[in-house]
């Protein structure tokens, strides 16, 4: 068996701020859309040129408050080139979960997700 992984999915209660979020902070683009914005269920996937992997992001429109996300130990991983620049947006943004000596960060996205952000 020959297996490839896809994507990852995470829930939002927000899908511009969420997408605004991943766009800036980590320089996604939308790469398709799923269902409409003013559906019963909204998808939007970001990614990367060249990359095959996938962050799916999910609004159900009938949820309401924030998600649980329990003890949150689930995280994804990215990685940069110049990881100080993104460590002055983080640090400017107020994002910062937990820094890791100059060579990464977990950030906080808007509905409580954590991001590792490593340099490349």
């Amino acid at each position: 068996m020959d297996f490839v992984f896809d994507h990852v999915n995470v829930l939002v209660t927000d899908m511009e701020r969420s997408v605004a979020f991943y766009e800036k902070t980590l320089g996604m683009k939308v790469i398709r859309e799923m269902g409409s914005a003013d559906g019963p269920v909204h998808f939007v996937c970001l990614g990367y040129e060249g990359s095959d992997m996938v962050l799916e992001l999910k609004q159900e429109k009938a949820h309401e408050g924030p998600y649980n996300l329990g003890d949150n130990s689930h995280h994804f991983c990215v990685k940069t080139p110049d990881i100080e620049e993104a460590l002055a947006l983080y640090r400017e943004m107020g994002i910062i979960v937990r820094e890791m000596g100059g060579h990464g960060a977990f950030i906080k996205d808007p509905d409580g997700y954590e991001v590792e952000v490593l340099q490349k």
